[in-house]
């Protein structure tokens, strides 16, 4: 008997992004007196932020960096235990959700 068989892991992954400087002064139409405010302001409207061009050069590398900069992982879980099982099946196209492979058995719960 010929069967696939193959190892599954579950693991959390948390990456972050550099810290990106932001000042409220950039912000003309900011009215907020505090941090919360601030935060609030700038979460609700960075990624239209993003597509407004009139906004300097600084302020458009600031939330560029904030958008889409580079993450780095700061903890993954599988350094520390295994978590997942194996799992006997067979390879199939229509099942990507579940890595291309069509389980028949596994010892997971």
């Amino acid at each position: 008997m010929k069967k696939h068989f193959r190892i599954v892991e579950d693991f959390t992954s948390y990456v972050a992004s550099t810290p990106v400087e932001i000042d409220s002064e950039w912000f003309p139409d900011f009215k907020g007196t505090t941090d919360k405010e601030f935060f609030d302001y700038i979460i609700e409207n960075y990624e239209n932020f993003l597509e407004e061009e009139s906004l300097p050069e600084e302020v458009l590398d600031a939330l560029n960096e904030l958008a889409y900069g580079d993450k780095e992982e700061y903890y993954n879980s599988s350094f520390k235990f295994f978590s997942g099982g194996v799992e006997m099946g067979k390879p199939s196209p229509g099942h990507s959700k579940n890595g291309n492979f069509e389980t028949e058995f596994t010892n997971q719960e």
